[in-house]
């Protein structure tokens, strides 16, 4: 990656004031880009992982966790339970990511059920506040910017019907952002 390297859609390589890139990934198009090129690690590298991590939480008293874009690892299901099968004491919540070039496939009887399970679909329409990536209305303040909109609506139908992905993301944006009232 270098300074000419463009920013893929929907996301943004972050760049030091001379252009040149500074390790800053932002969005999960920027994250994709360079994991395509990393090795990705063994099932028993991955459940090894998973074990070392719910030693640290349960030693911290967290007993479960939902993995909310669980499909960053192949099979995290099967990945998952691998794992606890191996030791792994952490009561898992996966919520894989919708693709609408891979859609997902269908629960087989006992997906959703048991200490590892799939208890729902992550559907990103666009990015965070913090970070300005939020797709908004209005622009951010001392912007013309307006976020980075990462889901069609035709793609956010696909997902969910009845869902308007302008509608949402703005409301969703207002109620998260928004003052606390009490």
């Amino acid at each position: 990656m270098t300074a000419d390297t463009p920013d893929p859609s929907g996301a943004r390589f972050e760049r030091d004031a001379d252009g040149e890139p500074n390790g800053v990934l932002t969005e999960i198009a920027a994250t994709a880009a360079v994991t395509r090129v990393m090795p990705a690690p063994s099932r028993e590298e991955q459940v090894a992982a998973l074990l070392a991590i719910g030693e640290e939480l349960a030693s911290r008293g967290i007993v479960a966790v939902c993995d909310l874009l669980s499909t960053r690892i192949d099979d995290p299901l099967g990945t998952f339970r691998a794992a606890a099968a191996a030791g792994l004491r952490t009561k898992v919540a996966l919520y894989p990511g919708w693709d609408p070039e891979q859609p997902l496939a269908d629960l087989a009887p006992g997906d959703r059920e048991g200490d590892i399970r799939v208890a729902g679909v992550k559907v990103v329409l666009d990015g965070a506040y913090s970070n300005r990536t939020a797709w908004v209305h209005e622009p951010y303040p001392d912007s013309c910017d307006h976020g980075l909109r990462v889901a069609s609506d035709e793609d956010v139908l696909a997902a969910g019907p009845g869902r308007d992905a302008t509608a949402c993301s703005s409301r969703c944006t207002r109620w998260a952002t928004a003052p606390s009232t009490g």
